[in-house]
């Protein structure tokens, strides 16, 4: 079973933007599933590629999480037609750090002004060196998903 398992911080300054390495714009929006057990996600990345992304509930930092790339076309359709809440718009910033690749997600739109780091890990236990620009750990506050996001923009805290 897939499974993402993920950390988030705030940012302390932009000293990342030294180790920068690339850049995509991502748009994406939630379909809205039942007892909440679940997230759909839709996403175009540098309004090229379509993604349907299902995630479970977290558990601490993991979570079960399936993703497939479908039709651009298909991607924008369900984002106009299928979800409630206005897209989450995103710069994605990759940035390599002691061994690791960081995404650092700078917002526009309705959550202008919010910067997250998030790092991938392939487990719990795995160590990482915490870069000098990393503030305070929000993997386990909800405000921060993107999915919380979507239905309560950070302008509206």
């Amino acid at each position: 079973m897939p499974k993402e398992i993920e950390y988030k911080f705030l940012l302390k300054n932009d000293e990342w933007r030294n180790n920068l390495i690339s850049s995509v714009f991502i748009s994406q929006a939630y379909i809205k599933t039942a007892g909440a057990r679940s997230v759909v996600r839709i996403r175009i990345v540098d309004s090229a590629q379509g993604l349907l992304t299902v995630k479970g509930n977290s558990n601490g930092a993991s979570r079960d999480e399936y993703e497939y790339q479908i039709p651009l076309s298909e991607a924008r359709e369900m984002m106009e037609r299928l979800c409630d809440a206005g897209p989450v718009l995103k710069t994605r910033n990759y940035v390599k750090y002691s061994g690791h690749l960081w995404a650092i997600d700078v917002f526009d739109g309705d959550n202008c002004g919010l910067v997250v780091a998030e790092i991938e890990l392939n487990s719990e236990n795995e160590d990482f060196v915490k870069p000098p620009w990393l503030g305070q750990n929000i993997t386990d506050d909800c405000r921060y998903s993107n999915f919380a996001l979507a239905v309560k923009p950070y302008k509206s805290w």
